[in-house]
């Protein structure tokens, strides 16, 4: 669901998109996002970091936790997202509280025990080798603090007034397109599932998942218009063979604005899909 097709393919098998697609996608989401940090319950003081922090949109609200006794440092393999980070965010509001670093998802540049909470957010679903990944971060994290994983699972999607028989369809096709013509770049649409089995495979304690419905209605923001738009090209676009051309056709058509059945505009638009916070505690 984080996902469309214009793409910058990074290294060791990850993927971010482009710069503005993940500012829409954040504005679009930013009030869920406060509170999924929010329900977090980070503490003042507390050493946090941001891995596969992109270009900082989480790592200020984490910053407004933990105050300026605290710290925050995003971590990103794409220095020229970093280099956006540092220029918006490093030396203003929360100077001396956040940082940004150049870092590798696979050999974190920290030591053992360095961190109370590890975030890693909308980044799982690209990974290749996810114990590897999931090891790393449960070392920098001290005994006793906590592993968050945040991500979502594609198969849940609703949009209305879309007819719920072409959703389906569109959803059953995007699946089988997707594990009969996997991404060039590893790509788990249905990641969110996962997250539970994934931290306790790791080893981690006391795991739990919150589960966040995303919302949204008329009216709706540019930036969560050109969201879902792009969600729903994307969805059409891995599915399309497994699709009649009428099934595609309608499909678009409901995502474009000068079509007749434009539906992001309409009073009775609603849009949902299902975003999940994993947590566990680290051990020695």
């Amino acid at each position: 669901m984080d996902t469309q097709p214009n793409t910058s393919k990074g290294t060791r098998g990850l993927e971010l998109t482009e710069l503005n697609w993940l500012l829409d996608h954040h504005k679009a989401k930013e009030s869920e996002r406060r509170q999924m940090v929010e329900d977090l319950g980070l503490k003042p003081g507390d050493r946090v970091l941001d891995l596969g922090c992109g270009p900082g949109l989480w790592t200020p609200m984490f910053a407004r936790m933990v105050g300026q006794s605290g710290k925050v440092i995003g971590v990103d393999f794409d220095e020229a997202l970093i280099d956006y980070a540092r220029n918006k965010l490093e030396n203003k509001r929360f100077a001396g509280v956040l940082e940004f670093q150049v870092g590798d998802f696979y050999d974190i540049p920290f030591a053992d025990n360095t961190f109370d909470l590890v975030f890693f957010g909308n980044c799982l679903a690209y990974v290749t080798d996810q114990p590897r990944v999931l090891a790393e971060l449960k070392r920098v994290t001290r005994q006793g603090g906590r592993v968050v994983v945040k991500d979502f699972d594609g198969a849940v999607l609703v949009v209305h007034p879309i007819d719920p028989v072409l959703s389906a369809k569109v959803l059953a096709a995007t699946a089988q397109g997707l594990r009969e013509r996997p991404p060039q770049a590893y790509f788990d649409n249905y990641v969110g599932r996962k997250l539970p089995g994934a931290l306790r495979e790791a080893g981690l304690l006391d795991v739990k998942t919150t589960s966040y419905a995303i919302q949204k209605m008329t009216p709706l923001t540019e930036e969560a218009k050109r969201y879902i738009a792009g969600n729903a090209r994307w969805y059409v676009s891995a599915g399309a063979q497994h699709l009649s051309s009428e099934e595609v056709w309608q499909w678009r058509a409901h995502f474009d604005p000068e079509s007749p059945s434009y539906v992001l505009d309409r009073d009775d638009f609603y849009f949902c899909m299902l975003e999940l916070v994993a947590e566990g505690r680290a051990c020695s």
